[in-house]
């Protein structure tokens, strides 16, 4: 996963898992699966729970590992969960929420987007859907 700053022209790459991966691909197409996968339950769960989610925080990367915080609204509140940085992504995405990335992590891990080209990978025709840095 690649956390997207147009301004700066800069990302941040994040290995995740394949089921996160697949979640987060489906929650940007609008794909559904044929049964619920975990991030859909959890979206079930604070449907029915009477919270939402309100943002997304990637807020550390520590020996390679990228913290992050997930945080919902409820009953007029904020409340802020560890998490790993792609589930709070992915759950994000599939609240429409909106997505920060910590300066200092975009310091610390941050590459230039034009030097992904010699990579293989494609220069986006337009910035993705939800991400906001």
């Amino acid at each position: 996963m690649l956390l997207v700053d147009a301004e700066q022209r800069r990302a941040v790459p994040i290995f995740i898992g394949g089921t996160e991966g697949h979640s987060i691909e489906l929650r940007l197409t609008g794909g559904k699966p044929p049964r619920p996968l975990t991030h859909d339950l959890f979206d079930s769960a604070l449907t029915e729970l009477g919270a939402r989610v309100h943002s997304a925080r990637v807020v550390k990367l520590e020996d390679g590992v990228y913290f992050g915080v997930l945080v919902l609204a409820t009953q007029g509140r904020l409340s802020e969960l560890d998490s790993r940085a792609s589930d709070a992504v992915a759950m994000a995405l599939g609240a429409g929420a909106p997505i920060f990335l910590a300066t200092r992590v975009l310091e610390q891990a941050g590459i230039p987007l034009d030097s992904l080209h010699d990579g293989g990978l494609r220069e986006p025709t337009e910035e993705p859907p939800h991400i906001k840095l």
